[in-house]
């Protein structure tokens, strides 16, 4: 028995074209790009510290700790959140698709390239 698998068809509305895979990618483009965020945001705000004021590395956590709190270590977190949604789901959600859609231009411009020139 042999499997077929079929492919997404795209769906066409009449705001736009958006495909479902396209959408998928977006989706999770954005959502990963938003978790590596939320937890490299404690490690960028104690670097960011102890390149300011110095010191040693538990030196500065135990600072923050003190002052700030939890808080302390995700400061800016919203900030950083859109930046990621607006910046990293465009890149690496369309990546794909630009990809491939290069790819059919070049070769299109190939096969032309290819094809033999009549002159009548």
């Amino acid at each position: 028995m042999a499997k077929t698998i079929s492919k997404r068809r795209a769906t066409s509305t009449k705001a736009g074209f958006i495909s479902g895979d396209l959408l998928a990618k977006l989706i999770s483009a954005g959502s990963a790009a938003c978790v590596a965020e939320a937890v490299t945001l404690p490690m960028d705000c104690t670097k960011i510290k102890l390149q300011v004021e110095g010191g040693t590395l538990l030196s500065t956590v135990r600072t923050i700790a003190v002052t700030d709190g939890t808080k302390g270590f995700f400061r800016g977190l919203v900030p950083g959140l859109h930046r990621q949604l607006g910046f990293c789901t465009i890149r690496l959600g369309l990546y794909d698709t630009t990809k491939e859609f290069y790819k059919n231009v070049v070769a299109a411009m190939t096969e032309a390239k290819r094809r033999p020139v009549i002159i009548a």
